[in-house]
């Protein structure tokens, strides 16, 4: 899918490096257009969808320049007729290129956007790769035999068959317990990712890595009115949609019953009121007729996108070859809609990042949390995503359960150890963007890629600056997020947001009884006339997983887990998860948690550990999109 990709060398006998096999591992879908550059002792070249005469590589007699995602400074400082000639990608390109030839390194720090670049300079053949603030575009690397080679998809890196395959086996405990791996790991001990807002500067075969920003939290917040919060909200998000929005460009919505793509959806219907939102689940979803109900006090077309019980079958294997293996099958709802927002739409723009920035994961137990309590919380609020302990050690066996899980603990009290604070619930926060939401839930939208190119405004840099200026009691359960849509568009607030199925409007207290209603009387209840009570009925979300694979999808997962490749990965204790697997089918236990994550990294081993070279998925080749 889009992305960047290279090789440098300072050894003389390397004059020529050739990239076009890297390029060739990161063709997929309709990211066809390729672009690269040559020149002793260096190759670079990246992929991308060639949509509106769309460019990503800008050159100079003084350096060279490959952008990958998106700036928001090119608007400015190009103006819309440097967009709309040059295309985003030479625009973001040029740039970069221009703003580091005026100040050197210390442009990239005041980059807003979702990017990565490789930057060339000629003049003293010193390479450097740089990555956004919130490292919501990856960028892989590996120096192996005097080559330092990089790219934003580790398969890139796997073209070179001399390169190292030794397992990381944490970077799988972190998947397999938490759903994401930590850090900069990758299921390779020689591929490592480049940090969040960090620069890799490579010169005559040495290289280093620097930060050149950090989440930062007040040790004090002022007293301001709740207005003063409102109005900061409101205008950050504001102008991140407007400072989105180019000419000759369409736009599409992923619509949800949530919060973040319904303040969106607001500011798109002023600035770009042609564009169609879509959303994608079973008809029965709550998300299904709320985001209905919003397209329609917006003006705003919405088209329901049905999600078949068989998608994991039909996409299963494309969505764990564009992950790395890196992404639970069972999380990855979004990407059969990929296909068609591609067909209608030249970017599609998501909510992403919104709930954590304004407090989702503030409540009362951790805006009261200590730094040390934290991966206890941590652990606790996680613990849906894992199985029980026990069963755990009958699926691994019990030496490697204990094995497992202390490396799995160990990268999140390393993770915790990073945060730039002492309070707990700054803390939370902290690892929540630069692992969860970076890691996970970022992943989810990369995937679309390969159909379309994306583009996040909640993720920029000034909205992450307002939400950081939030004090506790107004992040709690989001509260100056929802109250600031209830000041303004108080219409759009009393449409129910499926948190809690209530309007975004009602008071504290109320969202927090009625979440605990959900999660305990709800699931009580589940399966008698009061569990469809208004007030304890817990939300239905975009796909019954668990009911599906012991439904359509049972035969592809018997053969897809009880494999060669699995045992391969040796991690699981053949035995305990062929028996496990049983019950689970005959209903005596759910491995829902685990199943997902388990599918991804059959193919992964499938499509990257057991082959010499990355082997893409049978029948649909690098530049066939999987089945519609």
């Amino acid at each position: 899918m889009p992305g960047l990709c290279g090789l440098v060398s300072s050894r003389g006998d390397l004059a020529v490096l050739d990239v076009l096999p890297m390029l060739n591992a990161l063709r997929f879908g309709h990211a066809t257009h390729e672009e690269s550059h040559q020149e002793k002792g260096l190759s670079l070249g990246c992929i991308h969808l060639g949509r509106n005469g769309q460019q990503a590589i800008y050159a100079s007699r003084h350096a060279i320049v490959v952008a990958y995602g998106y700036i928001t400074q090119p608007i400015m400082s190009l103006g819309v007729d440097g967009d709309q000639h040059r295309g985003i990608g030479t625009a973001a390109a040029h740039h970069i290129h221009d703003r580091y030839l005026e100040c050197g390194e210390a442009a990239v720090g005041e980059l807003s956007g979702a990017f990565a670049f490789s930057l060339w300079d000629r003049r003293n053949r010193t390479l450097l790769l740089a990555s956004d603030h919130l490292g919501l575009r990856p960028v892989y690397y590996a120096d192996h035999d005097h080559v330092l080679r990089f790219a934003s998809e580790v398969k890139a890196l796997l073209v070179d068959v001399d390169l190292p395959r030794r397992l990381d086996r944490a970077a799988i405990a972190d998947f397999l317990w938490y759903g994401y791996v930590m850090g900069d790991k990758t299921y390779f001990q020689d591929i490592r990712l480049l940090p969040p807002a960090s620069v890799l500067r490579w010169q005559d075969g040495e290289w280093t890595i620097r930060g050149y920003w950090d989440l930062r939290y007040p040790d004090r917040y002022p007293q301001r009115s709740n207005s003063w919060y409102d109005r900061l909200i409101h205008d950050a998000l504001h102008a991140s949609v407007r400072q989105m929005v180019r000419p000759n460009l369409r736009y599409g919505l992923s619509l949800s019953g949530g919060l973040d793509s319904r303040w969106i959806a607001i500011f798109l219907s002023k600035y770009r009121p042609d564009s169609p939102t879509f959303t994608f689940g079973t008809h029965d979803s709550d998300d299904t007729p709320i985001a209905q109900r919003v397209a329609d006090e917006l003006g705003l077309t919405n088209e329901f996108v049905e999600l078949p019980a068989t998608y994991i079958r039909d996409h299963g294997q494309a969505i764990a070859y564009l992950s790395d293996g890196m992404y639970n099958l069972f999380e990855a709802d979004e990407f059969p809609l990929s296909t068609r927002m591609g067909e209608d739409v030249d970017v599609a723009v998501g909510g992403m990042l919104g709930d954590i920035l304004f407090g989702h994961e503030m409540n009362p137990i951790s805006a009261l949390l200590g730094r040390r309590s934290v991966i206890r919380y941590w652990l606790w609020r996680t613990k849906g995503s894992r199985l029980p302990p026990r069963l755990m050690a009958r699926v691994f066996g019990s030496d490697q359960y204990q094995e497992l899980n202390a490396m799995a603990l160990h990268s999140l009290e390393q993770s915790v150890s990073s945060a730039p604070s002492d309070q707990g619930f700054q803390v939370v926060h902290y690892v929540n963007i630069r692992q969860r939401q970076r890691r996970y839930i970022n992943v989810a939208q990369l995937l679309k890629l390969a159909y379309v190119d994306i583009y996040h405004p909640i993720a920029d840099s000034q909205v992450v600056h307002a939400s950081l200026q939030l004090p506790p009691k107004q992040m709690m359960v989001e509260g100056a997020y929802r109250r600031s849509m209830g000041r303004f568009y108080p219409d759009m607030a009393a449409i129910p947001w499926t948190f809690v199925l209530m309007p975004p409007t009602v008071s504290m207290p109320t969202v927090l009884a009625k979440k605990a209603a959900q999660l305990t009387l709800g699931r009580g209840l589940a399966r008698t006339p009061l569990g469809s009570h208004p007030f304890v009925r817990p939300r239905r979300y975009f796909a019954d997983h668990t009911g599906w694979s012991r439904g359509p999808l049972r035969l592809f997962i018997e053969e897809t887990l009880l494999s060669d490749e699995m045992e391969a990965i040796g991690v699981f204790d053949p035995r305990g998860f062929r028996v496990a697997i049983q019950d689970h089918m005959e209903g005596r236990l759910d491995l829902g948690p685990l199943l997902g994550g388990a599918l991804a990294l059959a193919f992964w081993a499938r499509f990257f550990y057991l082959p010499t070279i990355p082997c893409a998925p049978v029948g649909m080749g690098n530049l066939d999109p999987p089945n519609s």
